[in-house]
Formats: structure tokens, C-alpha cells, sequence
């Protein structure tokens, strides 16, 4: 599902930290439109979550992991552990997002890494919330 096929320009995104920095400010802008306050936002990679957001009374924070198509983004389970026990301490729903990048002049599904100055589309499939340790369900 392409929620986010709005076409989107990066002219370095070569390495692991740009593609996930391009996926968190990616997901930034989507939540920022569909109404959610930015209030932290995190770009390391491997940090066990990159955004807290808000809407209304809730507070989210948010795991991103971004990789180039046709992979997606992965959580390991000791940052998912962390995500959990960190949103509980501070009373906030933890979720999970994954995306994955794609040049758009390509044909090939089979795309290793994302060269220089081409336009790319974001693919993303939603917020899981995360109970138990475990992704349950998308609702974003």
C-alpha cells in the first residue's frame, strides 16, 4: 500500500543513516498532516525509537526502521523490549513503523541501495501498535 506516493527528492541518501534519516523526516511530515505535534524527534538508527508524537490526549512514541525496497524496515527485539518498557515508565502507547525506499525511475524490484539526485517513493503500510513485545496491529 502506498499511503505516501507522494514523489520525494534526496540527493545523498547513500548511506544507512540518510535512508533512516530520510524515512523518520518522512514520517514526521505524514504524522504532522494527519494532525499529530511533533514533540522529539530522534534520527540515529539504532536508538529504540525516533519520534514522539501526540494527538488529542495520546502520546506515541514511535520506532522507525527504513531500508531500500524490496526490503522494509526491522526491528530487532531487544530495541522493541526497550520501546516497550520505556513507553510504560512514561505512560505513552508504544508503536512500530516500517518503510522502504524506492527510486522511482526504476523498473527492477531488485534494487541494491539508492543512488545520488533521483527522485524516490516512499513505501509505507501504517503504525503497528505494540503490546507484549509484539506488533498486533496497524491503526494509523
Amino acid at each position: 500500500m502506498y499511503l505516501g506516493n507522494k514523489i520525494m527528492q534526496h540527493n545523498k541518501l547513500g548511506s544507512r543513516q540518510n535512508i533512516h534519516s530520510f524515512g523518520v523526516s518522512y514520517l514526521c511530515n505524514f504524522l504532522d498532516r494527519a494532525g499529530f505535534s511533533i514533540l522529539e524527534m530522534n534520527t540515529a538508527p539504532d536508538h529504540h525509537y525516533q519520534i514522539l508524537a501526540k494527538i488529542g490526549d495520546k502520546s506515541l512514541l514511535i520506532a522507525v526502521r527504513t531500508a531500500c525496497h524490496p526490503d522494509a524496515g526491522t526491528i530487532d527485539s531487544a530495541a522493541l523490549e526497550t520501546l516497550v518498557r520505556e513507553s510504560e515508565e512514561l505512560g505513552l502507547l508504544p508503536h512500530f513503523a516500517s518503510l522502504s525506499v524506492v527510486p522511482t525511475a526504476t523498473n527492477d524490484i531488485e534494487v541494491d541501495g539508492l543512488p545520488e539526485g533521483q527522485d524516490y517513493k516512499v513505501i509505507f503500510n501504517g503504525i503497528s501498535a505494540v503490546r507484549n513485545d509484539e506488533l498486533v496491529a496497524v491503526n494509523i
